[in-house]
């Protein structure tokens, strides 16, 4: 019987080679954990279970019939889970609420009609902006304890031949406030000042950005919104919890494939194909 041994050691110098290579293609993906691991305990996005509890009780005060309706989706998707049904949670939760709101008609599905049930995915989409904006908690002297501010700062320190690509698919601010803390320029496929758009051309080709640290976020942001007279995606701090973000529920998938999301997974995509690239997931 032959006996396979591991060393973390040696794995652990692998990486250190890659890190010291100022050569190599450095790229990271971070997941909805690093919202939630930011290193301070009064700064995080809550995780999956606390932030459908949150919500839920938050509907309760605005309005008892929602709160009623959302009590008996949950019954629904409970009774379902025996049957390999998706467990209850906001995700779940959206998706029956938005699914309900394409074929209640004329009628009322849980006591909620077809304006009543916009208003419910409205809430809860608001409600789940709000639990996201955690850039308003944080204070001066918070952010240089945050985990981001760790990672801005190895980047900040590490002259490198390519700089360092950011993918996200978190909507808050707190990769923005760690770079710009720093000072460090970065592109986010965003150009102008007055009323920054989103540039898919600069996204497909970053020769123009060569040295700018590039952020990515992959499923949106705060601030992000469509702009009516021509459809353009632009920055406004002031958009809608409905603007440029792809909230969990079975449409997301189908929203990945339009822009601007479908561009930021293609430049993904691109940085995958390159032989000496080198993607570190996090979160």
């Amino acid at each position: 019987m032959s006996t396979f041994t591991h060393d973390p050691r040696e794995h652990i110098r692998g990486i250190h080679q890659i890190f010291i290579s100022d050569k190599k293609r450095i790229g990271f993906l971070f997941g909805a954990g690093t919202s939630f691991a930011t290193g301070i305990s009064t700064v995080q996005i809550p995780a999956i279970a606390k932030m459908t509890a949150a919500v839920i009780e938050e509907l309760g005060k605005i309005s008892p019939k929602m709160k009623t309706a959302v009590d008996g989706i949950k019954a629904e998707i409970e009774a379902k889970k025996d049957q390999g049904g998706d467990p209850f949670n906001i995700e779940s939760l959206l998706s029956t609420v938005e699914a309900k709101g394409e074929v209640v008609g004329a009628g009322t599905l849980n006591g909620l009609n077809a304006t009543e049930l916009v208003e419910l995915i409205k809430a809860i989409k608001s409600q789940v902006k709000t639990l996201v904006s955690i850039h308003e908690k944080i204070t001066a002297s918070d952010i240089p304890n945050l985990a981001h501010s760790k990672v801005a700062s190895w980047i900040s320190k590490a002259r490198r031949t390519y700089p360092a690509e950011i993918y996200t698919t978190n909507y808050d601010y707190l990769y923005e406030i760690a770079l710009e803390h720093f000072g460090i320029a970065y592109f986010d496929g965003f150009s102008g000042s007055y009323e920054p758009f989103f540039c898919s051309e600069a996204v497909e080709d970053i020769k123009a950005y060569a040295q700018l640290i590039k952020l990515w976020k992959l499923h949106g942001s705060l601030g992000w919104r469509l702009r009516k007279r021509d459809e353009g995606v632009i920055k406004d701090k002031s958009a809608s919890a409905e603007d440029l973000m792809i909230f969990p529920s079975y449409l997301k998938y189908s929203n990945c494939k339009k822009q601007p999301y479908v561009g930021l997974i293609d430049r993904l995509c691109t940085f995958l194909q390159q032989d000496d690239a080198v993607l570190i997931t996090c979160g």
